[in-house]
């Protein structure tokens, strides 16, 4: 696992990812409790935090994450981590079960 993940220069890549963050926002329920819907709630608060920031790091935002949704569960989050992780890295050649949007 990487401690950092820094947003690919790939202009591609990068609409790719912002495909990814609208599905994983219109799989959280507002009206559900984030712990029962960890995953999702995780991967979006990860890949919006580093659309917006270009870099981001796992303590730092596990903190921030924890803090702001009640009941996240550090499994969850490093799942979560390492998916969008890949997704940067590889496109998601080791994801499995999900994928990115073909560009």
């Amino acid at each position: 696992m990487q401690d950092t993940i820094i947003l690919p220069t790939n202009s591609d890549r990068v609409k790719q990812l912002q495909q990814k963050l609208a599905e994983y926002r219109g799989r959280v329920d507002p009206f559900r409790a984030p712990e029962t819907q960890q995953d999702a709630v995780c991967k979006a608060a990860i890949l919006g935090t580093l659309l917006e920031h270009s870099t981001i790091r796992f303590v730092d935002l596990l903190d921030t994450v924890t803090k702001n949704c009640s009941g996240i569960e550090t499994h969850a989050f490093l799942n979560a981590w390492e998916v969008i992780d890949d997704y940067v890295g590889t496109g998601g050649k080791h994801v499995h079960g999900g994928h990115l949007p073909p560009p």
